[in-house]
């Protein structure tokens, strides 16, 4: 499958992770490798490890939260399917009130399922890579100059809808699938102010 991934800015968040690495790795008393053949024999699909990925708090994270979404699952096991999100909520160091692990659990669930329907590229306005940013504002400053308007206005024109380029694409900034009223970063600031969206992956299932 393919996967789209984001780590905040700055920090290395969502790794990849090779098959013969993911499959090796021991769970419940056997490795990943023999838990995917069990899921393949349950559902009689011919079923890969291709690859992992790892969301890993940042340094000075007291605990992550790790919140999952497959959608398209599959009939005998819950968490198959053609399309699946992961969002990893990091709480800040310290002594500080850490609040409710349970409701962080169901926030960050929900979020992935915001991630797979909302299809995010970047987590925030500060890790969209310069070389993104440019060629996106090259193409705003093309179709602006055709209005006829001058320098100044154009201008305008184009840092407005880079604004709108962010709200569509980084992750923070996407109005929330669950309340259009909210966007996802409203979402994050009502669970504390020890609490941060510090990264997530998209994954889809694809022929080849």
């Amino acid at each position: 499958g393919n996967s789209g991934n984001s780590g905040a800015a700055g920090e290395h968040c969502v790794w990849n992770v090779d098959a013969e690495t993911l499959g090796a790795i021991v769970v419940e008393g056997g490795s990943l490798s023999e838990a995917v053949q069990e899921v393949a024999g349950t559902v009689r699909e011919n079923i890969k490890l291709r690859r992992g990925v790892v969301l890993e708090s940042v340094e000075g994270s007291s605990l992550g939260v790790v919140g999952t979404y497959v959608h398209s699952k599959v009939p005998g096991a819950p968490m198959c399917g053609r399309i699946a999100g992961a969002v990893l909520l990091g709480l800040g160091g310290g002594q500080g009130e850490q609040g409710d692990v349970s409701k962080l659990e169901d926030t960050a669930n929900k979020l992935a399922m915001h991630v797979v329907g909302s299809v995010p590229k970047y987590l925030n306005r500060a890790s969209v890579p310069a070389a993104d940013l440019e060629k996106e504002r090259q193409l705003l400053m093309e179709q602006a100059g055709t209005s006829g308007k001058p320098a100044n206005i154009v201008e305008k024109m184009v840092e407005g809808r880079l604004n709108k380029f962010y709200q569509e694409h980084c992750l923070l900034e996407q109005a929330f699938v669950m309340d259009d009223k909210k966007r996802v970063k409203d979402v994050v600031r009502e669970l504390g102010g020890n609490v941060a969206l510090q990264g997530f992956v998209r994954v889809t299932v694809e022929g080849g």
